[in-house]
């Protein structure tokens, strides 16, 4: 989603993050990879600083707008919290509002960012938007490695697993065609490494 100016409807995006840096290893996770994604949820979700997701509002960023969250968090049962970020620009009537789940007893979480204009008017362009702005740094031990598939290309080939070594100053990118989610491109994605550092915790 590239740009879009919100009348009376609603958008959403979402995304997920596994804080696990290697599949080379039993399926339970360990304490350090428990406490490291609980740390990452603590600076994303539950501050103010630095949420997981951006966006550009009326040529600003969102990291540029003096707006003030209203946070909250609440236990969903023993392995699942819920943290809410909300944010409003009263002006123009646009409600952002992300709900994360936090996950006790592994190291993912998931949140869903919603996009609402609770006015009367057009809203300011929203463009640039990003589900998950983060960087994440190894930490010498090994490159990343991508684990990737391609998407469906209507041919005995789709949804091929690929694999793709990141070294240093590569960069990937990958968008679907014509506005198809799985043309050419399977949006799922997988990066290990054998030690990393999410940045900003």
């Amino acid at each position: 989603m590239k740009t879009r100016t919100l009348t009376s409807l609603a958008l959403a995006l979402a995304g997920t993050a596994w804080l696990w840096p290697s599949t080379g290893r039993a399926v339970t996770p360990t304490e350090s990879e428990l406490a490291d994604a609980a740390r990452w949820a603590a600076a994303r979700f539950t501050a103010v600083a630095a949420p997981a997701f951006s966006f550009n509002y009326g040529g600003k960023s969102f990291a540029e707008l003096p707006w003030k969250p209203v946070l909250a968090s609440r236990k969903l049962d023993d392995h699942r919290t819920e943290h809410t970020m909300m944010y409003t620009d009263d002006p123009a009537g646009l409600q952002v509002r992300c709900v994360a789940v936090e996950y006790h007893d592994f190291p993912t979480l998931e949140w869903t960012v919603y996009f609402t204009n609770r006015g009367t008017n057009d809203t300011p362009i929203l463009s640039d938007i990003q589900a998950l702005d983060a960087r994440f740094q190894r930490t010498g031990q090994g490159e990343f490695v991508l684990h990737h598939h391609k998407g469906t290309f209507v041919r005995a080939d789709d949804f091929e697993p690929l694999t793709t070594k990141l070294g240093p100053g590569q960069r990937e990118r990958f968008a679907p065609p014509g506005g198809r989610p799985c043309g050419h491109v399977w949006p799922y994605f997988n990066g290990i490494t054998g030690g990393w550092t999410p940045a900003g915790m």
